[in-house]
């Protein structure tokens, strides 16, 4: 089902959540700062439309998408920092230094639009403090909140919450502990190993590695201790990565909570681990849902009595044959839901915002809950993204066709693709882009899939990918099927 055709099955339930939105941003100047145009384009429509009085968009990047992409109106200013970076976090970093430290000409820029500097700024940023670019920061990140996001301080969440979790341990950073550790909990399938947040809040599978059996723990060790002092250590889950979004209003105790969505998560054949996205074509067994759902309420119950919490947060984990097991909590909105594209009246990521900042919330959260799982069960939706290991040229283009047995090959001349595997060029270096095109995926883990299109784009276009190994979703015991 098309975007169009949600909004039309609801459009009152929205009215609601665009007030909300309205009341804090209407008659006001906004700052939207973010890494790529093409994520702060839904964005900076929503604000318009909800009646800001101006929207200077910064963005860290330039961007594929095309720049008649972007709204036309008068009461936007659209600039680009023009960073590139071969590397995310040191991109994100880059960026990040330049907010807290503008050049003149970003200074003098937001100065003529916001002469007064009352605009509120909108970012997505880790950096502590009340404001950003001389201004108010409206909905940031409170610094006790990144507490959650340590690898080697959740475990407190977890006990909080009562729920179960895989055996863990933390040790320093050293070849002697970490052997030791790797020994008591090595299983088959090894050890995984986590860095603390020494560096910050490192995600998107950085800062996290595999260590099969029989690896190199030295080696390993001495890579993490340019970035770490402590590590976690714990047994390798064997099962299909997966993530629930959840929300902590203020003023109640209610924690609505969506529907699980799959993390792409592939090995490389070092161990390392490739994050290449989301999916929610994905449906976890009833069984198994419901569990998840519950220990995301637990969570966000925790959070909020730890943390003094309030806002959207993800849980992330493994779903073994034997359960669901927490790995990391997100202490933010995460990647996945793709509302604000399915629903951009909703203005969910903004009203996200509204959240954090703590103030009178009139939605109910049953309302929050049950229109945003109408929108996911309704539109599916995966973008992956795997980095080369060699440039490749813009554009190549495979069409893929899923055949019966669930196998992809490639599609012939006259045939309707499933999906498509196309490359790309990005500040953070060359890739390949996997995108389903009809609903043959529906219900079903993507992470296979993307392996095995990888592998096709290597055999049928000569790209440059290691293999990858995609995680087995589990069968579930008493439903007969796999997760």
């Amino acid at each position: 089902m098309s975007p169009a055709a949600v909004h039309d099955t609801a459009p009152d339930a929205a009215t609601p959540f665009a007030a909300q939105v309205a009341r804090a941003v209407a008659g006001r100047r906004c700052v939207l700062a973010g890494m790529s145009p093409a994520r702060l384009v839904p964005r900076v429509t929503q604000l318009l439309e909800l009646g800001a009085a101006g929207v200077f968009a910064l963005s860290a990047r330039p961007d594929s998408a095309p720049a008649d992409g972007r709204p036309a109106s008068a009461r936007l200013v659209w600039w680009d920092a023009g960073l590139a970076s071969g590397d995310q976090d040191t991109l994100a970093a880059e960026f990040t230094r330049l907010l807290s430290r503008p050049t003149p000409e970003l200074a003098a820029r937001l100065d003529a639009f916001d002469p007064d500097r009352s605009a509120l700024v909108l970012d997505t940023l880790d950096t502590d403090g009340a404001e950003l670019l001389h201004r108010r920061r409206y909905g940031h990140r409170r610094p006790r909140w990144t507490v959650a996001e340590d690898k080697v301080r959740v475990h407190e969440v977890w006990e909080r919450a009562g729920i179960a979790a895989a055996p863990e341990t933390v040790v320093p950073c050293e070849p002697g502990a970490l052997t030791e550790a790797v020994r008591g909990l090595g299983t088959a399938g090894g050890t995984v190993w986590a860095a603390d947040a020494r560096d910050g809040i490192h995600t998107g599978a950085r800062g996290t590695r595999h260590h099969p059996p029989g690896a190199d723990t030295s080696a390993l060790a001495a890579e993490f201790a340019g970035r770490a002092d402590r590590v976690r250590v714990m047994p390798f889950l064997d099962g299909l990565p997966c993530s629930i979004h959840g929300l902590v209003v203020p003023g109640t105790d209610a924690v609505p909570v969506f529907r699980p969505l799959e993390l792409l998560t592939l090995r490389r054949p070092d161990g390392a681990f490739v994050f290449a996205g989301t999916s929610t074509y994905w449906d976890c067994p009833a069984p198994r849902g419901a569990e998840l759902r519950a220990t995301a309420r637990a969570v966000g119950r925790a959070l909020r009595e730890l943390y003094g919490y309030r806002g959207a947060f993800t849980l992330d984990g493994v779903l073994t044959a034997d359960g669901f097991l927490p790995t990391e909590v997100n202490a933010r909105l995460g990647s996945g839901l793709n509302i604000d594209s399915t629903r951009p009246e909703l203005a969910f990521d903004l009203l996200c915002r509204v959240l954090r900042e703590g103030g009178t919330v009139d939605v109910a959260p049953a309302l929050l809950e049950s229109t945003v799982l109408d929108a996911l069960d309704r539109v599916r939706h995966s973008e992956a993204k795997i980095r080369l290991d060699a440039p490749a040229e813009p554009g190549l283009r495979l069409a893929l066709r899923l055949g019966p047995d669930g196998t992809l090959r490639p599609a012939g001349r006259h045939d309707r693709p499933d999906a498509t595997l196309r490359t790309e060029r990005s500040a953070v270096g060359d890739r390949v882009r996997f995108q389903p095109r009809t609903d043959a995926f529906r219900g079903h883990a993507l992470g296979g899939a993307l392996a095995a299109a990888c592998a096709l784009g290597v055999r049928e276009l000569g790209l440059s990918i290691a293999p990858l190994t995609a995680c087995v979703p589990p069968t579930v015991p008493g439903s007969g099927a796999t997760a």
